[in-house]
C-alpha cells in the first residue's frame, strides 16, 4: 500500500490531483498497517503522503489563481464599454437622492389666516 500510495502522490502532480486522494488514503492506511504489523515501507508512505498532500495543494492553487485570471478577463471585458451595461443598455447616470422629494406643505402654511 506505501508503494501505491507513493504512485497516485507522483501521479497527482500531472493529473490535476485527483488521483492524489485516493494516495492520501492509501498512505494513511499503509501508515497504520505497518504501525500494527512493523512492516517496512514508512519511508515510501511518508513521502506518498507528502507527494499527495502537495499535489492537492498545488491544483487548488492553480484552480483559483485560474478562476481569479478568469474572473478579471470578463470584467475587463465588460468594463471595456463605457456606459453601456453587459447587454448594452445604456447606463443611469448617478443622481443624488433628493431628501425631500416632494414639497409637503406644513400645517402652519396650510391652516387659514385669522
Amino acid at each position: 500500500m506505501a508503494i501505491g500510495a507513493l504512485i497516485l502522490g507522483i501521479a497527482g502532480l500531472f493529473l490535476c490531483g485527483l488521483p492524489s486522494l485516493l494516495g492520501v488514503i492509501l498512505g494513511h492506511v499503509s501508515l497504520g498497517q505497518i504501525k500494527r504489523t512493523g512492516e517496512d515501507g514508512r519511508p515510501m508512505a511518508i513521502i506518498g503522503l507528502l507527494l499527495s498532500y502537495g499535489g492537492i495543494v498545488l491544483w487548488l492553487l492553480l484552480l483559483l489563481t485560474w478562476s481569479f485570471t478568469i474572473g478579471e478577463f470578463v470584467d475587463s471585458v465588460v468594463d471595456s464599454n463605457p456606459g453601456e451595461d453587459y447587454y448594452g443598455v445604456p447606463d443611469v447616470p448617478d443622481v443624488p437622492l433628493d431628501p425631500e422629494p416632494f414639497d409637503v406643505p406644513t400645517a402652519e402654511e396650510t391652516a387659514p389666516a385669522l
